[in-house]
């Protein structure tokens, strides 16, 4: 039996998909982005959100992330629906990386407008 080959860090994970399937790393990427905007509308909400365009429209108006980040957002957003409904073609390997790092960036940024006592008082730590 072959054994697989596993990423150990976020630079190796993004070499490997985006070469072998970019689309699946946008689209994993949009997930993770998704769950940390679920994360931060318990915290701050109390509930979930119905869908992810509710989640950006309270980070949008949170004077908590910065102006920059919810315009950056808005366009991951919609590169994933070009994507996920068949509007745009697969992404290119470099497409897909540079969605990925900015899809990162963004969930560190999101987290880090929570704070730890919020988190773990709201649920939002646990119920993500």
């Amino acid at each position: 039996m072959q054994s697989r080959r596993t990423a150990n860090a976020f630079q190796e994970h993004v070499d490997l998909l985006s070469n072998e399937d970019p689309q699946a790393l946008l689209l994993g990427w949009w997930c993770r982005l998704e769950r940390a905007l679920n994360y931060y509308y318990i915290a701050y909400l109390g509930e979930h959100p119905r869908s992810a365009f509710q989640a950006t429209q309270l980070v949008a108006k949170d004077v908590r992330i910065a102006p920059a980040k919810v315009s950056a957002l808005h366009v991951l957003r919609i590169k994933r629906n070009r994507l996920a409904h068949g509007r745009i073609a697969a992404p290119s390997a470099q497409e897909a990386a540079e969605y990925a790092a900015e899809a990162n960036a963004l969930i560190w940024h999101i987290g880090n407008c929570v704070p730890d006592d919020l988190a773990i008082t709201s649920g939002a730590a646990v119920d993500v």
